[in-house]
Order: structure tokens, then sequence, then C-alpha cells
């Protein structure tokens, strides 16, 4: 799965084989926010290397997080020399930064908690709860050289769909 924005920065999921449900109990998706150099030469100066993830429902204000971005989430680095602090961008190659989101909003409050359910079905000793799929966007901001503007994404809308498992046995009525 990607989610691509058409500019110079592209939101990629790493997981290999992506699950089309999101089980309640997983504790973190993973972003990767790849910053490439579009144009043909190659950009030098001291780096920044700083900005943040902003993630909202759209129908839901209070539904919003915003994960910094630094150095620290760098993997794949261009050139950068971390003891000068320098960073170095051929054309067409790109820095990655490596963030988890906790499917948690700025007041610490899961995103599925209190929407609506789909359907549920029992499974033996479980009750299965799929939820009606959340919408979301996603966009960034992010500063990799201190004498240039920061880039800003366009926004990126998703939809996640969460599948809860809860132990016990049927209800009885």
């Amino acid at each position: 799965m990607r989610y691509e924005a058409p500019s110079s920065i592209i939101f990629s999921h790493m997981d290999e084989n992506v699950p089309s449900w999101i089980s309640l109990g997983s504790p973190t998706t993973k972003i990767v926010v790849s910053v490439t150099n579009l144009y043909e030469e190659t950009i030098q100066g001291d780096a920044l290397l700083s900005g943040y993830i902003e993630i909202w429902h759209p129908n839901k204000p209070s539904m919003y997080r915003k994960i910094p971005i630094s150095y620290l989430d760098l993997i794949h680095r261009g050139e950068y020399d971390a003891y000068n602090n320098v960073l170095t961008l051929d054309p067409n190659k790109d820095v990655e930064f490596f963030l988890y989101w906790d499917y948690k909003d700025s007041s610490k409050t899961y995103v599925f908690m209190g929407m609506p359910i789909a359907s549920y079905s029992f499974e033996k000793n479980y009750c299965v709860h799929t939820l009606k799929p959340i919408p979301f966007r996603m966009r960034t901001t992010i500063q990799l050289f201190s004498r240039l503007a920061p880039l800003r994404s366009d926004e990126y809308e998703m939809t996640l769909y969460f599948v809860g498992r809860i132990y016990g046995p049927p209800a009885t009525y």
C-alpha cells in the first residue's frame, strides 16, 4: 500500500502483506515519508530535518493527531553527514523518515473508540466486531534544509478498517 501525494513527498506503508483489516489489538501502523529531489541539480546545505505529520478525521475535528518528525526518524539518509549536519541530495534521490502511529488522537484516545459497529459474529470463544470504515486525512510538513522553505504535501485520504475480537462466550438473552 502506498499513500501518494502529487509532489516531492510520498507516504508509504512499510508492512509487506498489508491486511485489509486492522485488528483492534494492533499497537501501531508504520508510516514512511519520502522526500525526493525533483530538480536536475544536487541540493546541499545545512540540514534541519524536522517537521510533522497531521492525521485527522474529516468530520470530527477533535480526532486529530500531530506526529513530530526529526533526524532520529531517518531510515534512508541520502548523503547525510550527521557529524557536520550537512545533507546532500542528488537528483531523483530521496530521504525517508520512518514513523509510527498508535491509532490515538491528541487526547490519547484510540480513534476507533465509540465508532459504529458494521457487523458482529461469533467464532469459538470470541465475539468479532467489525467497525464501519473510518475515513482519515493525512498531510505532512517537513523542512530538510535550514535555508530552504518547508515542503508541504497535499492531503492524502485513507480509510481504516478495524476488527476486534473480544474473548468470552456469546451472550445469551
